[in-house]
């Protein structure tokens, strides 16, 4: 679509792109925390100490999706987190059946800004997930894979 702005439309056309169907993004790689599909109460910040980028979620209702994430031969889940105080938990689920793939948390950090490594087992089918992170409290994460024990 082409024109002056997005409710002035003046020019529509159907474009075919050759090349490979996306296969989807592979759980064993390491993930941005900032790459999300879709997502809700979080903020996406830069850590100042490292320049790395960082998701931080405001409370309780805060979620990120990630579409196309295949978890093949995947059983196990590690996270760069962060929690100002107490316990803190995120949740692992399909965004689609809403089946909990896995949980991980374990005693905040101190600072939203203090990552640590959190890791859990996972139950992933074979294929394509669309992964929701659902975070418990005010919590951040920077990046995230799975892998295979």
């Amino acid at each position: 679509e082409v024109g002056a702005a997005s409710d002035d439309i003046r020019l529509t056309a159907d474009v075919e792109i050759a090349g490979e169907a996306f296969p989807g993004r592979p759980g064993f790689f390491k993930q941005e925390a900032i790459d999300a599909d879709d997502y809700s109460g979080v903020t996406f910040l830069t850590d100042k100490r490292d320049g790395e980028t960082y998701v931080e979620a405001k409370d309780f209702r805060s979620f990120l999706v990630y579409k196309n994430m295949d978890l093949t031969g995947c059983n196990a889940f590690e996270c760069a987190m962060s929690a100002p105080s107490g316990d803190v938990e995120i949740l692992l689920a399909d965004n689609k059946t809403g089946k909990v793939l896995g949980k991980t948390g374990g005693t905040g950090t101190g600072s939203l800004t203090k990552f640590t490594s959190f890791t859990c087992d996972v139950a992933a089918e074979a294929g394509l997930t669309e992964l929701r992170i659902v975070f418990t409290k005010q919590t951040s994460l920077k990046w995230f894979r799975f892998y295979t024990v």
